[in-house]
């Protein structure tokens, strides 16, 4: 099977998804309180957010958060 990756703008459906791929990581990698921190991320101080698929399947996302003066961002 051929794998493409496409990385997409987030949209407001994919938090359920992703918020389950955070949990599988919960707690070799990440504390319990993350996924909660991410999810008030999402509903709320998102700017630039992606998300990445392989054939359709989300895998993951990131994004980018910027400074008052959109000239340094946070990632």
């Amino acid at each position: 099977m051929t794998e493409h990756l496409k990385i997409r703008e987030y949209k407001p459906g994919d938090k359920v998804l992703l918020l389950e791929i955070l949990k599988l990581n919960v707690p070799e990698y990440f504390a319990q309180s993350e996924v909660d921190e991410f999810d008030d991320y999402l509903e709320n101080k998102i700017e630039k957010y992606f998300v990445a698929e392989i054939d359709a399947k989300v895998i993951g996302a990131g994004g980018i958060n910027f400074e008052n003066n959109y000239r340094t961002g946070i990632i």
